[in-house]
């Protein structure tokens, strides 16, 4: 039944809406895969956990592997933030290394638009994600590396500027009438 419902998934691509849900997703997963697997698929989440728990065994591999990255994007953002504000903070040096991130991220703290820096930072994660995918594809860990794509997708819904501006316009009339009362 793994196989049959890895075939049966939406190809997701990034920067393109995805063709389903989280909750469809889970949904469907539920309808074809034991319990089980269900449950290690719903401990598939970003952001990843900053630290494990004590005596943590990640649920698959390439879940480890994801998390091994995860910090290492973060360390390395929170490193170049403190750098560039000027902070006497030491950041510690992450676990591992992976040069695609220290390439990109070179890429991203140079924009000044911070959504275009957001989807040069999910693309590195797409990137790595796409590349734990090969030999997977129809197998358990190719559905998890799917569930982990679906999720970065998922994070763009409704980012469009039908959806953005009543939103915002919303948010915007909150902190005005938050204003009128203290005043």
């Amino acid at each position: 039944m793994v196989a049959f419902f890895a075939a049966s998934l939406p190809e997701l691509i990034f920067g393109k809406p995805s063709p389903m849900t989280l909750a469809g997703f889970d949904s469907m997963a539920q309808e074809y895969l034991k319990p089980k697997c269900c449950k290690v698929l719903s401990e598939l989440t970003y952001p990843v956990p900053e630290h494990d728990a004590e005596g943590y065994i990640p649920a698959t591999e390439h879940w480890k592997l994801v998390r091994e990255f995860e910090r290492y994007l973060r360390l390395r953002i929170a490193g170049i933030r403190a750098e560039r504000l000027e902070l006497d903070i030491k950041v510690p040096d992450p676990e591992g290394f992976f040069s695609e991130i220290d390439y990109v991220l070179n890429s991203a703290m140079s924009c000044d638009d911070p959504v275009e820096r957001e989807e040069i930072i999910d693309q590195v994660r797409w990137d790595f994600l796409d590349a734990l995918t090969m030999n997977h594809m129809l197998d358990f860990e190719g559905i998890c590396i799917y569930r982990l794509k679906l999720q970065i997708l998922e994070a763009y819904r409704g980012r469009t500027p039908e959806e953005g501006t009543p939103r915002f316009e919303k948010a915007l009339e909150l902190i005005l009438s938050a204003g009128k009362r203290e005043q």
